[in-house]
């Protein structure tokens, strides 16, 4: 959460809808994380479209409460794989020089509309 404070210019522990916020991005790239590591990319079906939909909760919480204007997701990855490789079942390609196969994680630098 230090990462998310530090790129919004805000302080956890301030404003309860901003830490909401924070808790809510970090879980949820948490998750969608884990499950690409696991085998699962987001698609249009199935249990794709539930990470696209965790994806995109956690977006619209950095722009609706964090105030983001550009995409932040990305740049959130490498920390996290920093922290958790060790827990990652596929550490060998999950590496901050190459966060995900296939530029999977470049789809999150575009705005969602």
């Amino acid at each position: 959460m230090f990462q998310i404070a530090k790129i919004s210019n805000r302080v956890y522990g301030d404003n309860e809808k901003n830490d909401i916020a924070f808790r809510v991005i970090a879980d949820h790239l948490r998750a969608i994380v884990f499950t690409i590591a696991d085998g699962q990319l987001p698609s249009n079906t199935k249990a794709g479209y539930v990470i696209r939909r965790i994806l995109r909760r956690a977006v619209r919480y950095g722009y609706t409460f964090l105030d983001f204007k550009k995409p932040f997701i990305f740049s959130l990855v490498p920390i996290l794989i920093e922290n958790y490789g060790n827990n990652l079942l596929l550490v060998e390609t999950l590496t901050p020089t190459r966060p995900f196969p296939h530029g999977e994680w470049s789809a999150t630098r575009q705005p969602i509309h």
